[in-house]
């Protein structure tokens, strides 16, 4: 066996080539399941011990031409409250915390999504807690005028130091698509804040919240067993509040094609 301390620097040292085999290989192919109800799962297995799990549902303001506009900011500020499980936010929190897990709701123009991640050990627990949010949250009242709060804030927020990209991303939007579909605004619009109540919201919901118009997506998780679990507690894919009478009188979902239109948009900032 070769002794490195007595080896000059000068020598080459060869050791040859290491003839391990790779034991372990990463499937990266996304695996895609249509349930009965139209709801899709996908997955894309990682090797390691972390996973993440979302749920994108067709929302968001590109959808809100039947609807006050910036409800679906609303839905963003109600994402992971009470529920029929956890009785509000703390105990969402603290299921997450148990779990070691984190969670976010974020809305973009066409999509809204609401997200977990964890150790994939936990992933079935991770499953029901988005369940939870997404099916059978509760939507009370004062959760509904905190949000109000929350979002006013937000908008004070930009009017005093104001961001440079989404600021300009608002109103390319607004000059490409005109005051239609992709070209409605992200952020709800100040005078809406007292127009916006907890009936809107829920029609918004049970226009928009459809398992045609979902797809639970998984990376770091097995999909069979990704699927197993989605089944367990996605099925019914039917939100409760769509249950209550403002849902009843649901306006028809916008099913439009978001057109280009091009032009000039001039916004005056005192």
């Amino acid at each position: 066996m070769l002794d490195i301390t007595k080896v000059s620097l000068k020598d080459v040292i060869n050791q040859g080539f290491s003839n391990h085999s790779k034991t372990f290989t990463e499937d990266k192919e996304t695996k895609i399941t249509r349930l009965s109800n139209g709801l899709r799962v996908a997955s894309q297995n990682k090797l390691g011990s972390q996973c993440a799990i979302g749920v994108i549902i067709k929302a968001g303001p590109r959808y809100e031409g039947n609807f006050v506009s910036g409800t679906s900011h609303y839905l963003e500020k109600l994402g992971f409250h009470s529920s029929d499980l956890y009785a509000d936010r703390n105990s969402f929190q603290e299921a997450m915390e148990n779990c070691n897990s984190i969670f976010d709701c974020q809305v973009a123009r066409d999509f809204i999504v609401y997200a977990v991640s964890g150790f994939n050990t936990n992933m079935d627990k991770l499953t029901h807690i988005l369940s939870e949010t997404v099916l059978r949250a509760k939507i009370t009242q004062e959760e509904v005028e905190m949000a109000a709060k929350s979002i006013s804030f937000e908008l004070e927020a930009l009017e005093r130091s104001p961001p440079v990209e989404p600021i300009m991303n608002e109103l390319l939007h607004v000059a490409a698509y005109k005051n239609n579909t992709l070209g409605l605004p992200k952020y709800c619009p100040k005078q809406n804040l007292n127009k916006i109540n907890r009936e809107d919201i829920i029609k918004f919901v049970a226009a928009q919240f459809k398992p045609e118009n979902m797809v639970v997506a998984g990376v770091g998780i097995e999909h069979d067993a990704l699927v197993k679990s989605v089944e367990k507690y996605f099925i019914p894919t039917v939100p409760n509040v769509s249950y209550e009478k403002a849902a009843s009188d649901v306006p028809s979902p916008i099913t439009t094609v978001s057109e280009y239109t091009g032009g000039y948009y001039k916004a005056i900032r005192t």
